[in-house]
């Protein structure tokens, strides 16, 4: 097995490697020439104005530079041809994306109307200069747009004239736990949280079974502790992939942990 000379697995999905059709590349380049922060999500003199706006400005010019080629600058001219917009959704400013170009279809709402905690829009202008604004109703929705934005490029997807939105369908996106630090879930034990504050854990057996294909619009990953015991705890964890109101079981785990006494984690 073989892997290009340029990959070593570290970027996975964040791997912005130059878009290779021409025709394609260089329309993304006419529509997408450079990033204006609006209103308060920009500071005076332009830099974000939260750490998390900070990152989606950090990821969206490092994503386009190793799409297009080159870099997109950041500007403070929204009407400039090829502008990418970031914003709230109160914003002022955004009023020419707010209006649709065409009548909607019946029952297709405007995408800045109605998004949720978290949610964003990437909406192209409906009138004047050809632009793109990517609203949030949180710095969170913005990050969010931002990587959806740059899918959309890895993906081939035309840009020129979008409307889309997206709103989480949970509170909260938990990618994993090797970073709680308060115990409850460290790294990834469930079991771990029943432990007394001085011991350690060893794994002495871990199974899976895989089920079924895991296809479906989300995959839940669910952990539980089964018995637990002043030595050895045994848990349970459980795969499910849903589609609209069902819920499939994909994969079950089985493991044995045990209680290491006296010796805390290094």
């Amino acid at each position: 097995m073989t892997r290009p000379a340029d990959e070593d697995g570290y970027e996975l999905w964040l791997r912005y490697r130059r878009v290779p059709e021409p025709g394609l590349l260089e329309r993304y380049r006419r529509q997408l020439t450079s990033i204006v922060l609006l209103g308060a999500a920009a500071r005076d003199g332009g830099e974000p104005a939260t750490p998390t706006l900070a990152a989606a400005l950090a990821e969206l010019r490092a994503g386009l530079e190793g799409l297009l080629g080159r870099a997109v600058p950041q500007s403070d001219d929204p009407h400039k041809p090829g502008a990418l917009l970031l914003g709230r959704t109160l914003t002022p400013g955004l009023e020419e994306f707010r209006r649709p170009a065409a009548p909607p279809a019946a029952g297709v709402a405007e995408p800045l109307e109605g998004l949720g905690r978290d949610g964003f829009a990437l909406v192209s202008s409906s009138s004047g200069a050809a632009r793109t604004a990517l609203v949030g109703t949180s710095d969170l929705g913005i990050l969010y747009g931002a990587f959806q934005l740059l899918r959309l490029l890895q993906t081939g997807s035309e840009i020129g004239e979008l409307r889309l939105a997206s709103s989480p369908r949970l509170g909260l996106r938990i990618l994993n736990h090797w970073d709680n630090l308060d115990r409850t879930v460290e790294r990834g034990y469930a079991g771990f949280s029943l432990f007394p504050a001085n011991a350690s854990v060893l794994t002495v057996e871990f199974k899976v079974n895989l089920l079924a294909p895991a296809e479906g619009e989300r995959i839940v990953a669910e952990g539980f502790v089964v018995k637990p015991g002043r030595t050895l705890c045994i848990t349970r964890g459980e795969v499910h992939a849903l589609r609209g109101d069902k819920r499939k079981l994909v994969a079950v785990m089985q493991q044995t942990l045990m209680v290491m006494h006296g010796k805390e984690e290094a």
